[in-house]
């Protein structure tokens, strides 16, 4: 195996949520994870802002977080509510 199927392998298999959003905050990227957590199915939220889904008291500390993503930090780890659909 290729080292880049390797990594999808791993990413898909994690349990945790791994996601990449794009700089106005839609979804561009989620794991299994995502859906086995939210029962919303990716193709579902693919395009859609993260802020839909988050719990309103929990919306700007994570666009704080997120906001730093783009000034040089590679990833945020963060707990959140989300809101059922």
């Amino acid at each position: 195996k290729d080292l880049a199927h390797s990594y999808v392998e791993l990413v898909h298999g994690l349990k945790d949520v791994v996601f990449r959003t794009d700089a106005l905050g839609a979804w561009t990227f989620l794991n299994p994870a995502w859906t086995e957590l939210t029962d919303i199915p990716i193709e579902d939220a693919l395009g859609r802002s993260f802020l839909e889904i988050v719990h309103r008291d929990d919306r700007d500390v994570l666009a704080e977080e997120l906001a730093r993503g783009g000034q040089g930090q590679r990833s945020v780890r963060k707990e959140i509510r989300i809101v059922a659909q």
